[in-house]
């Protein structure tokens, strides 16, 4: 008895630092560290990077608590800001999505709320408050040619507020939420905002917001709706799916790269962009 809990012990405490690592970890590194872990690899990502040609060569450095950079060797045009989940992710492993994304092209801005609240009071060790946040991501992206935001989950409606913010920057969010859901009230022991609705002034011809979904999962379809009523934008369902999460479904699908290539292009108008995303999330199959 003993040493089988000892061993599932061990299991669990290798999986962890497997967590951990695909947190933050960019491609080359993170297969470089998973060399050390034997045989190891609970969630895939080993296998999906050693299958892949060329493993893009991105380097990651902290800017703050919350904040990490992600450079390629040369410099990028478009710098990519995302802006984390619950669990400080994507929805994904981060080697996994950093593979997807061409590094000589694009830095890649990965946002992390540590305070869980929906990035109303910023981001830690980079700016205090949702409009300090937007300085200093002005300040950041100054000097690219094409800025581009996501978020996932509790980060969702935080990029599409700071893409309105920023003046229109073209957004996709996954499985937006309020970011005043009664649960993240109880939450949260800071107070926020009085209200924290989506500023309704920005033009709507200037707006280039997709809300990407799982079509069956009903808290995800109704707030994508009601966004879309403020904001207005795109609704982009998953057909079939009935889960939170998007990335991961598309990662496993094998269709994540094409769908970040046609999110990312700059070669056709909003709509037929939208449309182009809309088609590649209609062959995801749901597990």
């Amino acid at each position: 008895m003993a040493a089988a809990e000892g061993r599932d012990r061990e299991a669990l405490a290798r999986k962890l630092a497997f967590r951990r690592a695909e947190d933050r970890m960019a491609p080359l590194a993170f297969l470089e560290w998973a060399k050390g872990q034997g045989a190891d690899d609970p969630f895939g990502t080993r296998a999906d990077l050693a299958g892949q040609a060329v493993l893009q060569p991105f380097v990651g450095q902290d800017l703050a608590a919350g904040a990490t950079i992600y450079r390629g060797p040369g410099r990028a045009r478009g710098l990519l800001i995302l802006f984390c989940s619950k669990a400080h992710r994507m929805g994904l492993p981060t080697p996994a999505l950093l593979q997807r994304i061409s590094a000589g092209d694009w830095d890649v801005l990965m946002l992390r709320d540590l305070a869980q609240s929906h990035f109303r009071h910023g981001c830690a060790g980079l700016a205090d408050g949702f409009p300090a946040l937007a300085v200093s991501l002005r300040d950041l992206a100054r000097g690219y040619g094409r800025v581009v935001l996501m978020g996932a989950s509790l980060g969702a409606a935080a990029s599409v507020r700071m893409a309105i913010a920023m003046g229109g920057l073209p957004v996709v969010a996954f499985g937006a939420r309020p970011a005043l859901d009664i649960d993240r009230m109880y939450q949260d022991p800071a107070p926020g905002m009085a209200f924290d609705a989506l500023c309704a002034c920005l033009p709507a011809a200037r707006r280039d917001i997709s809300y990407v979904y799982g079509a069956d999962f009903r808290p995800d379809r109704r707030a994508a709706r009601m966004f879309q009523a403020v904001t207005g934008g795109r609704l982009l369902p998953v057909p079939r799916l009935a889960e939170h999460g998007v990335t991961g479904p598309l990662w496993r699908a094998g269709l994540l790269g094409a769908f970040l290539e046609a999110a990312l292009g700059d070669d056709l108008a909003p709509a037929a962009r939208a449309q182009r995303m809309g088609d590649i999330l209609a062959r995801v199959v749901p597990e």
